[in-house]
């Protein structure tokens, strides 16, 4: 067992919790309002450190990969916010919060409990 893939999905949990808490008493509407971009900048940078760490997982375990289907997903987005910022879509990563991360929290999460469960 790898350390290392025990942490990064301990980052993606953590990284889709505080995304969690950050829009909690929101929908779609209130996150896409102008006045809401610091809630919005943090929301992408959390779901960069989700994918930077979904990306690990993909090269280094790529059969745990595998396992996470929501993983290709974020990591898609991630490299709109990165590389094609100007066409961040607010709607579409709210959609995303939306449906994707609480099955990939699900997903992720019981990757974790495996790989706790076989060290």
């Amino acid at each position: 067992m790898d350390e290392r893939l025990l942490q990064r999905l301990e980052d993606i949990l953590e990284a889709i919790e505080r995304i969690g808490v950050l829009t909690v008493h929101m929908d779609e509407v209130n996150y896409c309002r102008e006045d809401n971009w610091p809630v919005r900048a943090a929301v992408e940078r959390l779901v960069i450190i989700a994918a930077e760490a979904l990306i690990w997982v993909r090269h280094h375990e790529s059969q745990v990969f595998a396992d996470i289907p929501d993983g290709p997903r974020a990591i898609s987005l991630r490299n709109v916010i990165v590389h094609q910022y100007q066409h961040v879509d607010d709607e579409v990563i709210w959609q995303t919060i939306a449906e994707c991360l609480p099955e990939l929290s699900v997903q992720v999460g019981a990757m974790l409990t495996t790989q706790k469960d076989e060290l």
